[in-house]
Order: structure tokens, then C-alpha cells, then sequence
């Protein structure tokens, strides 16, 4: 701030003080007839200074530059990825053309301090943070499902029903807890979720994270640890 708003803010902080001691001391005197006169008149010559600390506090406020949509968005993935990183890994290999997270194929790695494992498999896809891709709505985050995160020990050959019943949950879960905000359908390895608000604020930010925390949480439930 500049020196004459650094002076309007040691006047407001000084006139609130002086407006406590104020009532302080008509407190004290009883608020007695003439202590309240004099009080109401010290208190209105100071509350000038104060009304313009208010005012500059909250022209302050709103002349502040907000934090681009882009730098809060990846904030927010980056930091959810993270706090994941056990399992979870940013696939840049698909930037260009979209925004992608793979997550690891075992599901011991959870449990590991120093996360050993094979090459991740895709976990989710979803439109480059941009603010023209995610401020219309009807965003599509594409979810992958694979055999060695869930089926490793099965040995059958034809493994769409398995697959097509977990499709069924993950995507009845996403629908159920996220009504009118996504929605969920699938076929065999492939989930689609589509978000049907614009993502612009921070708590748009927030559910469109909740969303992708929801399926890692159901793919950890149903994955698989055997040998």
C-alpha cells in the first residue's frame, strides 16, 4: 500500500481504539447523563476515521487481483496429486491435447513407504486447464479401468462382465453422491463422467476435485491384492 493508505490504516486502528476507551469510560462513570453526552460526541468525531478505514480496507479488497483460473485449477491438482502420490502419477506424456493422471497397477504400492511398482496405468483424462475449456460446462473426464489394478489373478479370458459391474458401481456412485453436478456412464473398461456446471470459482474447483478423489477411492475399494 501506499504511504497515505498506511495513514489510513494507523487512523482507523487508533479510532477504534479510541471509541473502546470511550464506551469504557462511560462505563465506568455509571453511563451517566452527561458521561454519555460526551461520550456520543468523542465517539462521532472518531468514527469519521474509522468509516474510512473500512472504506479503504474494502476497496482494498475488491482491487486485489484474483489468482487466474489456470493457476487454481492446477494448484488444486497438483496438490490432490500429492497427497496421492503413493498411487498416484501425472501423466505429461499425453500434454498437448489433454490433461492426464495414470495411477499404479499395484495396489500393495498404497501401503509402502517407498512406492515400488510397474509402469501406471490411465487413470483419468479430462480438457487442458484452460478457463475457455472448463468455464461453459459439460466437461468430460474419461476413467479407465484395467485388469492388472483389478482383476491380476483372474484367469479368464473374457473379462467384460467383471469389468461392466464395476463400471456399474463406479458410475451409480459418481451419479448418486454427485446429482446434478456429474454424471456417470460407461461400457466394459471405459467410464465417462461429465461435469455439467462450469468450473469457474474455487469451490467449483473443489467438487470438480471431490469427483476425481470419489473414483480413486472406489478403485482402491475394488482393487484387487492377491499374488
Amino acid at each position: 500500500m501506499k504511504k497515505m493508505d498506511n495513514e489510513i490504516i494507523l487512523g482507523g486502528i487508533f479510532g477504534a481504539i479510541a471509541v473502546a476507551a470511550t464506551i469504557f469510560e462511560m462505563a465506568l462513570n455509571g453511563f451517566e447523563a452527561v458521561a454519555v453526552a460526551g461520550g456520543i460526541k468523542d465517539i462521532s468525531g472518531t468514527m469519521v476515521a474509522v468509516l474510512v478505514f473500512i472504506i479503504a480496507i474494502k476497496q482494498y479488497i475488491k482491487s486485489k487481483p484474483k489468482k487466474a483460473f489456470e493457476d487454481r485449477m492446477n494448484y488444486a491438482l497438483d496438490k490432490w496429486c500429492s497427497e496421492n502420490s503413493n498411487m498416484i502419477v501425472r501423466n505429461k506424456s499425453i500434454d498437448g491435447d489433454a490433461y492426464g493422471i495414470g495411477m499404479k497397477t499395484d495396489v500393495r504400492d498404497f501401503y509402502r513407504k517407498v512406492a515400488i511398482t510397474n509402469k501406471p496405468g490411465r487413470f483419468v483424462q479430462m480438457p487442458l486447464v484452460t478457463r475457455e475449456n472448463y468455464e461453459n460446462g459439460n466437461i468430460t473426464l474419461n476413467f479407465s479401468l484395467n485388469k492388472s489394478t483389478f482383476f491380476s489373478n483372474i484367469k479368464d479370458t473374457d473379462l467384460t462382465p467383471r469389468f461392466q459391474e464395476l463400471n456399474d458401481l463406479f458410475c451409480g456412485l459418481i451419479n448418486y453422491k454427485f446429482n446434478g453436478f456429474a454424471s456417470a456412464g460407461g461400457k466394459n473398461k471405459e467410464i465417462k463422467v461429465e461435469i455439467k456446471q462450469p468450473i469457474v470459482t474455487d469451490a467449483d474447483i473443489a467438487r470438480f476435485i471431490d469427483v476425481i478423489n470419489t473414483m480413486y477411492q472406489a478403485y482402491l475399494v475394488s482393487a484387487n491384492l492377491g499374488d
